[in-house]
């Protein structure tokens, strides 16, 4: 079952599922390290909610649907162009797109767009989507068990139990798990599921590192060896942090999961350009999947999974909510 998971940091509140992401035993990344890393914050009164996002075009940022869902009433603001989210540059969101298949139950098509204004800072940079012949390379490298093929950064919180959240971006390198064998892929008798395989990315650790509360939204890099020579190393965004397991972050017997961008690139194109971008040059024209995983709602079993959202609510004390998930 997913739990909505209640951490307290201070004499704030903390929200997050029960598949739920920040970076655990990290170290500092610096901004140019990551330069399309941005913070995106939710305000509603004294409430906050806190998540990640990669800056995919100039006024566009990809993040997770959990980021959003629920979060209406939210006004939104992109935090961009420093390690210390707090001293970034901001740009209120004017548009925002969630996954019209997501599924707040089991996290699936856990993907969503925001659009923003102004101009970004000289120092930030778009990252480039994974392209389909990229994740037939990653997916090969996985097989092999090829080691730290990985990258997650973001500012939630550093520890196993989901404290301390992060001032300063963090990152650490994970290895990709094949899909045949990533637990997350198996349907409600454990069998592997193709149309659960698509929509994830499964990436792990053989230490206790990893994303934790606070990182939802936040990039999943891989780097392309055949470009390894580029400026930014090859660096392709292919996957968004969306979970973890239930029980502790960074668990070395259960991977962190990822929405899978290359099943998305259609969605994003076209969200892109509905709202008046040119989404081919965004996704290089790529003709993934729209990420339709309709068919999954509504059949199948349920997963202990933790969404790695942050809610900050002030003046509350802290508590644990754990409501039974339905049946996918």
């Amino acid at each position: 079952m997913l739990l909505p998971l209640f951490g307290s940091l201070g004499t704030h509140l903390i929200y997050a599922a029960e598949i739920q992401p920040l970076i655990v035993n990290g170290s500092d990344v610096s901004i140019s390290d990551a330069p399309w890393q941005v913070y995106l914050r939710g305000t509603n009164g004294a409430s906050t909610v806190g998540c990640g996002g990669s800056i995919i075009a100039d006024n566009y940022v990809l993040t997770a649907a959990h980021c959003l869902y629920a979060y209406s009433s939210y006004t939104f603001t992109v935090y961009a162009g420093n390690a210390e989210w707090r001293d970034g540059s901001q740009h209120v969101v004017t548009a925002r797109y969630i996954h019209e298949d997501y599924d707040n139950t089991n996290l699936l098509n856990d993907i969503a767009l925001v659009k923003i204004s102004g101009t970004l800072p000289a120092n930030t940079k778009a990252i480039q989507l994974v392209s389909e012949d990229n994740q037939t390379a990653f997916d090969n490298e996985a097989a092999t068990n090829t080691q730290d093929n990985l990258t997650v950064t973001g500012w939630g919180t550093t520890t196993q139990n989901r404290q301390n959240a992060a001032e300063r971006l963090q990152g650490t390198t994970m290895t990709g798990v094949a899909d045949a064998v990533c637990y997350w892929n198996q349907d409600s008798n454990n069998n592997y599921s193709q149309q659960l395989a698509d929509m994830t990315i499964c990436a792990n650790n053989d230490e206790e590192k990893g994303a934790c509360t606070g990182d939802s939204g936040g990039p999943l890099v891989w780097k392309d060896p055949s470009h390894a020579s580029d400026s930014d190393g090859g660096s392709r965004l292919i996957g968004v942090v969306s979970f973890t397991w239930v029980t502790e972050c960074a668990n070395t017997s259960y991977p962190d999961g990822f929405a899978e961008v290359s099943n998305y690139l259609s969605w994003i194109s076209e969200k892109i350009t509905a709202s008046g971008g040119d989404g081919d040059s965004v996704t290089g024209g790529g003709t993934g999947g729209s990420g339709n995983g309709g068919a999954l709602v509504g059949g199948g079993g349920s997963f202990p999974l933790l969404s790695l959202l942050m809610l900050v609510i002030s003046s509350l004390s802290q508590r644990m909510k754990s409501p039974r998930k339905c049946p996918r």
